[in-house]
């Protein structure tokens, strides 16, 4: 019941951040607020996803890294908000107290590698030395300084407060094993400064036997093949896309198959957990490989992400009406709208980030595994929702249509916003 209010509490704080930093974006369109935004949602969904998981699963332990992607999205986020807010006179400042960072991170860093997964806890040791080093030389350099900068101050105290934290809610998490408030862990999550501080396989996918899914994407393409070719060069994208995004699905399809086997994970296991990373890898790789090679516009971005996502989503329905059947046709509409609403909404995320964060170069690179990050948890939450069946599916499958509608409501706004400011 406690590591319930813990974690329910956490998620309602992270939102209600989210909210209000959202709100100041819309308003202001300042870049800090962006990143802020997105430090608290990741959050919530990270913590979202693992309070689900211990409500309805009690029974099997996590085996993949679906909830501490999340987290680890919302430090990057958090380490490029330092870095956006920080001028090249903050950044070339030096001063002992810095030294601190690694006196405290690296042992504990070492502590955790002895009870935690080693990759995990090295990644988050090295994003938290950063944020720990950089708000150390930021409140040393600003609290000298005067004019409206100085007020920067209490933002990188906020950062400091942040990791001393998390760093106290680790160390109490591993010697007390009680769920009371006697528990430290306990009373050191709750703490509200923690973030007020801040303004399936190839013959499981559908269930059923075994499918040939590689036959399928042949039959698929094939058609779709020879259309492009006879459509010319100025739809040849589209098709592409589209063909990359089936590719994607087919091959998360054996990797899901391989992990599944590596970990001796189970049905359900590989659907919460493996499936939600593999496949937004997939689905990244091949815009990365198109932003990377041939460096196109902003506005082409979008477009390739939401067809990735579309043919992604697609092939995936293929295959599950294959093993499943195609009886029961209102269920099929409303899996189908959901699973493909999930996929573009993914998408959509990934398009808007990517356009936002390739046009800085300092951003590229955490920017874009921040957002894998956040698409990673956001697919995970649907994906443990509809593992786990009855009316959770359904819910699963109104979320990301949720989502979309929040999210043409809030692009609406946001251009009726920005035309009265032209006016």
């Amino acid at each position: 019941m406690m590591e319930f209010i813990d974690n329910l509490t956490q998620v309602l704080v992270s939102t209600l951040g989210g909210i209000f930093s959202g709100i100041l974006y819309l308003k202001s369109r300042a870049q800090a607020y962006f990143l802020l935004t997105c430090f608290y949602g990741c959050f919530m969904l990270a913590g979202l996803y693992w309070l689900l998981y211990t409500v309805l699963i009690s029974d099997a332990p996590p085996i993949f890294y679906v909830a501490e992607i999340g987290w680890v999205a919302g430090y990057l986020f958090l380490c490029l908000l330092q870095d956006s807010l920080s001028d090249p006179r903050e950044r070339a400042f030096r001063c002992r107290a810095m030294w601190l960072a690694p006196l405290v991170i690296i042992p504990l860093t070492l502590y955790f590698i002895t009870i935690s997964y080693v990759i995990y806890t090295l990644l988050v040791g090295c994003i938290m030395f950063v944020l720990f080093w950089r708000a150390l030389r930021g409140f040393a350099y600003w609290r000298n300084q005067t004019g409206r900068g100085r007020k920067k101050r209490f933002f990188h105290l906020a950062v400091l407060c942040f990791v001393i934290l998390e760093h106290g809610l680790w160390i109490s998490s591993y010697p007390w094993i009680s769920d009371t408030w006697t528990n430290p862990y306990l009373l050191d999550r709750l703490c509200p400064g923690r973030f007020a501080s801040f303004p399936a396989a190839r013959s499981e996918k559908g269930g059923g036997g075994m499918t040939y899914i590689e036959n399928i994407f042949v039959c698929i393409v094939a058609p779709l093949a020879v259309a492009a070719l006879c459509m010319g060069r100025s739809y040849l994208r589209i098709f592409l896309f589209a063909f990359a995004g089936m590719g994607a699905c087919l091959l998360s399809a054996y990797i899901n198959t391989f992990v599944a086997a590596l970990y001796q994970a189970t049905a359900f296991q590989t659907t919460a957990e493996i499936a939600p990373v593999v496949e937004e890898v997939m689905k990244l790789l091949p815009l990365l490989f198109y932003l990377l090679v041939f460096e196109p516009e902003s506005r082409y971005i979008k477009s390739a992400a939401l067809t990735v996502a579309a043919g992604f989503a697609t092939f995936e329905n293929i295959c599950y009406l294959i093993q499943n059947g195609a009886e029961d046709l209102r269920f099929l509409l409303v899996r189908g709208f959901g699973a493909g609403a999930m996929h573009i909404v993914c998408g959509a995320f990934i398009a808007c980030g990517l356009t936002y964060v390739w046009q800085r170069g300092w951003l590229k690179a955490a920017g874009t595994c921040g957002l894998l990050g956040a698409a990673v948890a956001f697919h995970g939450l649907y994906n443990l929702l509809i593992a786990y069946g009855g009316r959770m599916q359904y819910i699963a499958y109104a979320m990301p249509l949720v989502t979309l509608a929040l999210g043409f409501s809030a692009g609406h706004l946001l251009s009726r916003l920005t035309q009265r400011q032209k006016n």
